[in-house]
């Protein structure tokens, strides 16, 4: 079922969340090493599970929801997506929106002492449930971003793929977070390659080992902010025509998205987009 998303949902959605992707991608571009410590921070407060998420197809857009929304709305979001008509679901999430001036559960509020430079350092104690979810649907969306921006594909197809047997998108999934290795799947294929240790078994763990050895961002990456918020808008479907070039300049101006300027630089941009996901 495709979740229709509201344009001021979606702006705000790019307002609150591309500035703090941006802000740590731009660290991890000059230290490598944040990425330890977020894994780190994960399994020190309970949040090592949340690479199972990437299992779900529809999870990006629900955890840009789920983000935004305040807390009373949260527990009810399954049976929205279940049984709301498309309507129903647009008027649900324009409260949503409404809400957000009413909760001082900000995502830049909550990710600012969540997030500190050395993020393994913090109290789990300081944790509420709420923080919890924001941080799980951060650190979810914050992989498939980097995963896209540095192999082309996101974190979740390349996770799927590796299911299906492409050990290559497994070794890219694993370098892009290491964390991917506690799904079962994952822990299956390494323990029957190091039991086995075929010629094939060997090269795939030469190739996982080169990879998780090896950084996962090291050159600069132009206009990070107009592909992050690309990315998703794409994941909130809203790349798929159902919205002119003009409607799509108005909503990235107002989410703050600079860089663009005109429909036609959108129009090379969006090109540039799809032609990066078809290389691989």
């Amino acid at each position: 079922m495709k979740i229709p998303i509201d344009s001021k949902l979606a702006a705000e959605a790019l307002r609150q969340t591309v500035p703090q992707y941006d802000e740590l991608i731009a660290k991890l571009q000059s230290d490598n090493e944040i990425f330890t410590n977020i894994t780190q921070f994960a399994k020190k407060n309970g949040l090592s599970g949340y690479p199972q998420l990437y299992l779900d197809k529809q999870i990006h857009i629900k955890l840009v929801l789920l983000t935004l929304m305040p807390v009373e709305q949260i527990n009810s979001f399954n049976e929205f997506v279940k049984t709301l008509n498309p309507d129903e679901a647009i008027a649900y999430a324009n409260q949503a929106v409404q809400n957000l001036n009413q909760s001082p559960e900000k995502l830049d509020e909550i990710l600012d002492p969540i997030l500190p430079d050395n993020p393994s350092e913090l109290d789990s104690s300081q944790l509420t449930d709420r923080d919890k979810l924001v941080l799980t649907a951060f650190l979810v969306l914050f992989h498939d971003i980097v995963s896209f921006l540095v192999h082309g594909r996101r974190i979740t197809d390349l996770v799927q793929c590796a299911i299906n047997g492409d050990d290559e998108a497994f070794c890219l999934a694993a370098q892009t977070d290491r964390l991917v290795l506690t799904i079962p799947y994952f822990q299956k294929r390494v323990d029957k390659a190091l039991n086995l240790q075929t010629d094939d078994d060997a090269r795939f763990i030469y190739n996982l080992s080169y990879r998780m050895q090896n950084p996962v961002l090291r050159g600069k990456i132009k206009h990070r902010k107009v592909w992050i918020a690309l990315l998703l808008l794409d994941s909130m479907s809203l790349l798929d025509g159902s919205l002119t070039r003009a409607e799509l300049l108005v909503m990235l101006d107002e989410a703050g998205i600079e860089g663009i300027g005109s429909e036609d630089n959108l129009s090379r941009m969006l090109r540039k987009f799809r032609a990066y996901q078809n290389e691989v």
